[in-house]
């Protein structure tokens, strides 16, 4: 058994710290870090069974095999959707609607001057594309009525307008605004909203379910108000295509048994 030590061991790290800046900058913080961690535990355990010497120039090799393994991958690993409603509203001051009974109720049903904002969770990783979906209620986009959607520009420190809701009348519905790269940034930190209701002046009231925040499609919840929370309020996962620890860990068990061939016949 070899006993690892010294320069060599060193030098045998800094392979595998490549590999975690690799990731990083194709995939994001998160998956870097998990991918490093599940190769280590790899790396470990090869030093502790073959020759030092043998497993260095086969993790060269591996770490170029590896990498168009990763380029090879879908960009996004995992569809996510932050939902905030009255069961996981958010900070600040916020007025999501919590059952369908109280839809018309205060302080819910909200009109001009009675403006309110709030701020999605952080959601980092790869991001390729991203929409802000708003469920509200008695939205008579259709005869004039205008409440305007704003997000924070963290850049220009202000909020700059999205778009108006398009709504229905008496009925909870979701208004789709889609959100260009340059705010993918601000969906990093948390992105801040802002509703300005009744924007003309014309004595409008609406009241909101929920603000869910759609990252590479995530899927969207019912529009209407939840009577109960769900097993999973709030920011969670639905998953599109395999993650990458997990085909981290297929491609890693390949490695092991090549290895354990390549032993083999240069015993015999």
């Amino acid at each position: 058994m070899y006993a690892q030590s010294g320069a060599g061991v060193s030098a045998y790290n800094s392979q595998f710290k490549l590999l975690y800046y690799f990731i990083k900058a194709n995939l994001g913080v998160s998956q870097a870090t998990e991918s490093y961690r599940s190769l280590s535990y790899l790396k470990d355990g090869w030093v502790a069974i073959f020759n030092k010497e043998d497993v260095m120039k086969f993790t060269n090799v591996a770490l170029v095999a590896f990498s168009a393994v990763v380029l090879s991958m879908p960009v996004s690993a995992a569809t996510v959707t932050d939902t905030l409603d009255a069961f996981n509203p958010g900070s600040g001051k916020t007025y999501w609607t919590p059952s369908s009974s109280q839809k018309l109720a205060r302080p819910y049903y909200r009109q001009q001057s009675e403006d309110w904002g709030w701020q999605h969770g952080a959601v980092g990783g790869k991001i390729t594309s991203a929409s802000l979906n708003v469920s509200a209620y008695d939205v008579d986009a259709a005869f004039g009525e205008r409440d305007e959607i704003y997000a924070f520009n963290e850049d220009t420190s202000a909020f700059e307008l999205l778009g108006s809701l398009a709504g229905s009348n008496n009925t909870f519905s979701f208004t789709t605004f889609n959100l260009k790269p340059s705010w993918f940034d601000e969906i990093a930190l948390g992105l801040k909203i802002k509703l300005k209701i009744d924007e003309n002046n014309e004595g409008w009231k609406m009241s909101l379910a929920k603000s869910s925040l759609s990252i590479d499609s995530g899927v969207l919840p019912n529009p209407n108000p939840i009577q109960v929370p769900g097993p999973n309020p709030g920011q969670t996962p639905s998953v599109g295509q395999v993650p990458v620890p997990a085909a981290i860990w297929l491609f890693g068990s390949g490695l092991v048994g090549l290895m354990g061939m390549r032993r083999k016949l240069a015993v015999k």
